[in-house]
């Protein structure tokens, strides 16, 4: 084939490429606590027990103490080595909760593995530099660190177990070298990282939580709106983000010329925005007509993704206005909790 034809292909599959592409926008979601707790705010952090359990334990406090809706406050301590399952004595907050946990698994383990290869090497020979094959040794060293723990919520008032979970992580690293011995594995890091995490997944059990979601949004050279409201929306700036793709959707709508397939993106990308602003009708009307252009699963499983974040949205709402309520019983009603995008 003639040169010329080959590189105006690859020209053409280069443009073709950057004409419609995705990009992606990290978006903080929050999430409502998995277990309603609404009345039982005052919470009081008992051991955590077993190796490892004070260094969940403060990773815990420290996400407690950052939560929208538990008050963290102290109380003296059960006897090591057991959950405390009866009512404690003396006068308990109202609404109190005791959280208490044991560890079940917490350790590391490595191996170091060899393997011969056949290698090449650049020695002088005559004093000339020429390649020499030879038979090395491939080291490689594989890591593994397991945290696993297990929690209970007992009501104060009662003695009783309103919730309990099991949370556990498994973090694994390896290094590797040729002829050479492969770089140490920091264990403690590893197992630090694994507690935070043990310590962050019971959180979610009693605590609203944030996750920051890579939303991919649709640009496309026939509309240059789309990427001009994704660079906005990276920027937080979702109004002036929204106002692009509804003159996308505009555009495509008004130009015959426009595919299908153009406009259905357009309106994907609108659809993306009212749903991490909490505008959850107009956001399925628009996935919906995106669907009706071009018939892709993704737009329906979004669709679903609506519906589950505009009941979490509800349930958060009446965590967060119950914290305020009892933060706040007897004096002027406060402004409500900001709309979480």
């Amino acid at each position: 084939m003639d040169r010329k034809i080959i590189i105006g292909l690859i020209l053409g599959f280069l443009m073709l490429g950057t004409a419609c592409s995705r990009m992606q926008v990290a978006i903080p979601v929050m999430h409502p606590a998995e277990v309603d707790l609404r009345g039982k705010d005052d919470a009081v952090l008992d051991r955590i027990d077993g190796r490892g359990g004070e260094e969940i334990e403060g990773y815990l406090r420290q996400l407690l103490a950052d939560s929208p809706t538990v008050r963290l406050r102290t109380g003296p301590r059960s006897r090591p080595g057991r959950y405390q399952t009866e009512v404690r004595t003396g006068p308990q907050p109202e609404g109190s909760i005791l959280i208490q946990g044991q560890v079940l698994e917490y350790g590391y383990k490595e191996h170091l593995s060899q393997s011969s290869d056949t290698c090449t090497r650049r020695i002088k020979r005559e004093g000339k530099y020429v390649d020499e094959e030879y038979t090395c040794l491939h080291y490689r060293r594989r890591g593994q660190a397991r945290v696993r723990a297990s929690f209970e919520v007992v009501d104060q008032s009662t003695g009783l177990v309103i919730a309990s979970k099991t949370a556990g992580c498994v973090e694994a690293e390896e290094t590797e070298a040729t002829d050479a011995t492969p770089d140490y594995i920091d264990d403690r890091a590893m197992l630090a990282k694994c507690s935070r995490q043990t310590a962050f997944e019971f959180h979610k059990t009693i605590s609203p939580w944030t996750e920051t979601v890579q939303a991919s949004f649709y640009k496309d050279g026939d509309l240059p709106m789309l990427e001009k409201g994704i660079e906005l929306a990276r920027a937080g700036l979702w109004d002036q983000a929204i106002s692009q793709f509804k003159n996308a959707v505009d555009a495509a709508v008004a130009d015959p010329r426009i595919k299908p397939k153009t406009t259905a993106r357009a309106h994907w990308d609108l659809g993306l925005a009212y749903e991490y602003t909490g505008r959850f009708d107009l956001a399925v009307l628009h996935l919906r007509r995106a669907y009706q252009l071009e018939p892709e699963k993704e737009y329906l499983r979004e669709i679903g993704q609506v519906e589950k974040l505009r009941e979490e949205k509800a349930r958060l709402k009446e965590q967060l206005e119950d914290r305020e309520e009892a933060s706040n019983p007897s004096g002027p009603p406060r402004p409500k909790a900001p709309r979480i995008q």
